[in-house]
């Protein structure tokens, strides 16, 4: 009987033994899973603060890129896209320890700034916002959604698409009341949704203030065709971003005088040169990618600074 009992004894101190190893190995791969994943993520946290320090890097060169464009003294009266704008040369996908960096700087005084419906007193701008219904005709979209993004900024609650109806929407919310911070702001503006936005976006930017002047040196066709009432695409065809320097308007009159344009763009809101420019930095490094955008000022006495940065499309 006492043998019995003994082999029963061992019977259960051997299962016991078994399940007390079991759990240990499954302890162990849980705890080896888990430092896995901190590894991982301690690695993913390094290579993304890595990225961003690259990215910031490509931000300083393109503000050195602009500062040498400055101060080059023949291409200083006019900004264009010509092969002698030092800035129109896109950094190349460049190889870096564990991936690869690119960049490019883009002219964002080519574009229609939506701040600019409004003056710097903070009135309608009547030239801008006709201007801006002739860009929603020219790519297909209705012009009364210039009044619309007119609420929107303007600093009064009257009349419009104003807080009465946004406040009724299935998720409420309050128009800005404010110039706009980015473009993406246009989905929030009622009439619009995301493939009317994808179509005006190319065209237009959301600079920090008002009264910007558009460079008709390198403003796309479809922006130069919004210029007076009655332009077509075919009109601004031959006129838009020349690359070649017998082509490039030297002066605002040089531009209007077009026989093309047959004095139909009225004097205002033009000019040769830029203010504003967009340095966008693409860094990848081992599994992580990061975008980064710079929206970069550059004054009439050469001096620079970064306005705004942001992760990802401005």
């Amino acid at each position: 009987m006492a043998m019995r009992n003994n082999r029963g004894q061992r019977g259960v101190a051997l299962i016991t033994a078994v399940l007390v190893t079991a759990l240990a190995a499954v302890i162990a791969v849980a705890l080896a899973a888990r430092q896995q994943v901190d590894i991982r993520r301690t690695g993913n946290v390094l290579e993304l603060e890595q990225a961003y320090q690259y990215a910031k890097g490509v931000e300083i060169m393109a503000l050195q890129v602009l500062k040498l464009d400055w101060d080059n003294t023949n291409t200083r009266s006019q900004d264009w896209l010509g092969k002698e704008e030092l800035w129109t040369n896109p950094l190349p996908p460049t190889e870096i320890e564990g991936g690869q960096l690119a960049g490019l700087i883009e002219d964002m005084s080519g574009r229609f700034n939506i701040n600019s419906l409004l003056d710097g007193e903070g009135n309608v701008d009547n030239l801008a916002l006709e201007r801006f219904k002739n860009l929603l005709t020219v790519v297909g979209l209705q012009p009364d959604l210039a009044n619309a993004v007119l609420d929107w900024i303007d600093t009064n609650s009257d009349g419009g698409a104003e807080d009465g109806l946004y406040l009724g929407l299935e998720i409420p919310y309050r128009t800005a009341n404010a110039l706009m911070a980015s473009t993406s702001e246009l989905l929030l503006v009622q009439g619009f949704d995301l493939e009317s936005y994808r179509k005006l976006a190319p065209f237009v930017v959301a600079l920090p203030e008002s009264g910007t002047k558009i460079n008709v040196n390198t403003a796309p066709k479809e922006v130069l065709a919004s210029l007076a009432n009655g332009l077509t695409l075919n009109d601004v065809e031959s006129l838009a971003q020349p690359t070649e320097s017998a082509n490039k308007h030297n002066t605002v009159n040089d531009f209007m005088t077009k026989p093309a344009l047959n004095s139909r763009v009225k004097e205002g809101g033009l000019a040769v040169t830029s203010d504003y420019f967009m340095a966008t930095a693409d860094v990848q490094i081992g599994r992580t990618t990061v975008r980064m955008s710079s929206l970069i000022y550059r004054k009439q006495d050469g001096t620079l600074w970064t306005k705004m940065r942001a992760r990802g499309a401005y």
